[in-house]
């Protein structure tokens, strides 16, 4: 099986479970958001915004190590794990530390036993057995869904269990702590191998990483810079509002789109000796983010009070156009996870840090700056910098390989941003008068046919002599032959 099949295998798998994962978690925020107040959810933003960004210091890079490196042995593994394990102690150490600086920060007592206990799903997390990283690395991504849709199962039962016996953020936390151990635990279940304690090739590693510790501190800090802002110059229950629209309007990216991607920036490294293999892989990213990315904002975007009417209630419809504004962060997100997966495969992880540190920067200034206005202008100009960033980092990602091609690139990713909002903006024009679930599941429906439609008449008139677009073209193919060959026996074995 070809390196492209196989990663476009690998995201239908990974896009078909987190589908299902998601619709589990789409009931969980349809109870939570009923039973729970945005003040809630504010609180727990807080503490996750502090948790999450400890973590992310002691983030030691080895993971991207592993799944880069050529090949890997049983002391690279554990060196890894071990690595992990010690900064993951180290850094809920420090929660316990800080804790009382942060409570007194933000004027409120309840995060004093908030942070530290949600510290220790960090702890529990770094015990997990490092087999997943090896199957990530192989693009054996089945077990890998198993222990997510057990972790969700899990999670999401406890959380709404708790929700309806405390009613308060508490069940939040319980939900998390319940989704860490449950991957811990599975994942000693599902795999043999068990980890050591070594770090033989501690310096090999940290020779990678360093970078990317420096990298994704700062990556971290300028994504939720915004939450931050929001955290200290508006309401818990503005928070709230805020932390809640962020997380349901990045779904797209994170359960569709990132598992579309992962198995084909994952071929990246397998494909870097080959120049003319290189760019063929990135063409075809490309075009699948394309492809994907730009209907998923587009339909979100022009769709957002009927799916804030949907899932969070009447009472979460003042944040409608805060929502519709978030979805639009697809974008740079997708663009930014290819621009930055090209320059990791090719070792220039010092470039990633030099470009995180100048965004970081530049969105400090543009969020400060608009501190004093309303959500809307803030998360506006914190996509507006995103955009600009981002388009720079993909310029030089492939500037150096494509050069005269990066035009065309370029046109592929314009010309479909303009037909999938052109698109939305015509559907947006007519109601068809149902409940609100039924009415976006029409629009979807339509959105769905007319994307389709735009899609083959691009092919036809732009993509016909690229061989990235015939490529996904004859695998798409081979995978519906594939499909109806499998619905089609069962039924002729019976006959």
């Amino acid at each position: 099986m070809s390196k492209a099949k196989l990663a476009l295998k690998g995201s239908v798998v990974l896009i078909c479970t987190k589908m299902s994962e998601k619709l589990l978690g789409l009931v969980s925020t349809l109870v939570l958001a009923r039973i729970l107040l945005p003040e809630d959810f504010g609180i727990i933003a807080i503490s996750l915004l502090v948790v999450s960004f400890m973590n992310t210091i002691a983030n030691s890079g080895g993971r991207e190590y592993i799944i880069r490196k050529d090949t890997v042995s049983d002391e690279d593994i554990n060196t890894f794990w071990t690595l992990n394990l010690c900064l993951k102690l180290g850094i809920v150490a420090l929660v316990m530390l800080v804790t009382p600086f942060i409570a007194g920060y933000y004027e409120d007592e309840r995060l004093l036993p908030l942070v530290p206990v949600l510290s220790l799903m960090l702890l529990i997390g770094s015990l997990t057995s490092p087999a997943l990283v090896i199957c990530q690395r192989n693009q054996d991504y089945i077990p890998l869904l198993k222990i997510d849709i057990a972790k969700k199962v899990f999670a999401i039962t406890l959380s709404v269990s708790a929700a309806l016996y405390f009613q308060n953020y508490w069940a939040l936390i319980i939900g998390h702590l319940a989704s860490s151990m449950t991957g811990f635990i599975y994942s000693y279940i599902m795999f043999s191998y068990r980890p050591k304690l070594t770090l033989t090739k501690l310096r090999e590693q940290w020779a990678f990483s360093q970078w990317m510790l420096a990298r994704s501190v700062l990556g971290y800090t300028r994504s939720q810079l915004d939450t931050f802002f929001v955290s200290t110059f508006f309401s818990a229950s503005a928070l709230g509002g805020f932390h809640i629209s962020k997380y349901i309007s990045n779904m797209p990216a994170s359960e569709v789109l990132a598992p579309a991607l992962d198995p084909l920036l994952a071929s990246y490294s397998k494909t870097k000796y080959v120049v003319e293999d290189f760019k063929h892989q990135i063409t075809l990213t490309i075009i699948v983010v394309a492809a994907t990315a730009f209907p998923m904002a587009a339909f979100v975007f022009y769709n957002s009070f009927d799916i804030v009417s949907f899932i969070l209630g009447e009472n979460w419809l003042k944040y409608a156009s805060l929502f519709a504004l978030l979805s639009l962060l697809v974008i740079p997100q997708a663009i930014g996870k290819v621009a930055g997966s090209i320059i990791t495969s090719t070792g220039k992880v010092n470039l990633l840090f030099y470009y995180d540190l100048l965004s970081l920067i530049t969105m400090i200034g543009i969020l400060y700056t608009l501190r004093n206005s309303t959500l809307e202008w803030l998360t506006l100009g914190k996509l507006a910098t995103e955009l600009v960033m981002v388009f720079c980092l993909l310029t030089i990602g492939t500037l150096t390989m494509f050069r005269s091609k990066i035009i065309s690139l370029y046109a592929i990713l314009l010309a479909s941003c303009a037909a999938a909002f052109g698109l939305g903006y015509l559907l947006s024009l007519f109601s068809f008068g149902l409940p609100v679930f039924f009415e976006l599941v029409a629009k979807f429906i339509m959105f769905f046919i007319g994307w389709i439609i735009l899609i083959i008449l691009f092919f036809k008139l732009f993509l016909g002599k690229n061989h990235a677009a015939l490529h996904i073209k004859y695998l798409l193919e081979n995978g519906f032959k594939a499909i109806l060959s499998s619905i089609k026996r069962p039924r002729d074995s019976k006959e």
